[in-house]
């Protein structure tokens, strides 16, 4: 039974893709819903976790392309090739109720002076200094995944850099709101689309989930390197 079902799989084909958490939902939902009207048989496997997780799916050949925080520090893997650099804004929010209370340019004591517990999600494989400092000015830190996180910052007990796409409802909603105290601005996030290999690029079936998640990537972020065309067959 399970060889006849392997064979199956086999006839149907299978593509095996691995994204940081953070970027599922945002790149992934939308490209994937699009891929199985083209491909309603295929088998999709996307597997998601954290920088050094996914390096070791694509070290271990257990996924076809990988989606990760970039340049890659890794040093598990170290030929991975670049297809579609994406960079993503990273802003500082708090609550609605403690944007209300700050002035229009607050300064970074105002904002814990009201709001002291620093919320931190490791977007980066290292934190950038101005993370790292606003971390190490909060009275108190807490370290957490993203839907905690956010939680957290809508109910006022924390303030903390989200990437864009995390929080983009709240914002619009105005559940969060976006401050830039001096020396605390917005930092970015740049993430890419790898494989290890260009031969993974000759099915037809991964390049079309590729471009459909390329579409994706424009519209959550900046594309600032794309290199599709010169890999990608012609569509």
């Amino acid at each position: 039974q399970e060889a006849r079902e392997a064979l199956r799989r086999v006839d149907r084909g299978r593509i095996a893709i691995a994204s940081l958490r953070s970027l599922v939902s945002p790149l992934i939902t939308e490209s994937l819903l699009r891929f199985q009207e083209k491909y309603p048989a295929v088998d999709v496997v996307v597997n998601e976790g954290r920088q050094a997780q996914i390096a070791a799916m694509l070290h271990e050949r257990d996924v076809e392309m990988g989606i990760l925080c970039w340049p890659n520090l890794d040093p598990l893997i170290v030929d991975l090739i670049p297809l579609l650099i994406m960079r993503e804004r990273v802003p500082l929010v708090v609550s609605a109720d403690i944007a209300a209370r700050l002035p229009a340019q607050p300064g970074i004591e105002e904002v814990l002076a009201l709001v002291p517990r620093v919320i931190s999600l490791r977007w980066w494989q290292a934190d950038p200094e101005t993370a790292a400092a606003l971390a190490r000015l909060g009275r108190t830190s807490v370290e957490l995944p993203t839907g905690p996180g956010r939680r957290l910052a809508i109910k006022g007990e924390g303030l903390g850099f989200f990437v864009q796409s995390a929080v983009a409802d709240d914002l619009a909603a105005g559940r969060l709101v976006e401050i830039t105290p001096a020396d605390f601005g917005s930092l970015h996030r740049d993430t890419a689309m790898v494989v290890r290999s260009k031969a993974a690029l000759e099915r037809p079936m991964l390049a079309d989930f590729i471009r459909e998640i390329a579409a994706e990537c424009a519209r959550v972020g900046e594309i600032i390197d794309n290199r599709l065309e010169l890999f990608l067959p012609a569509a």
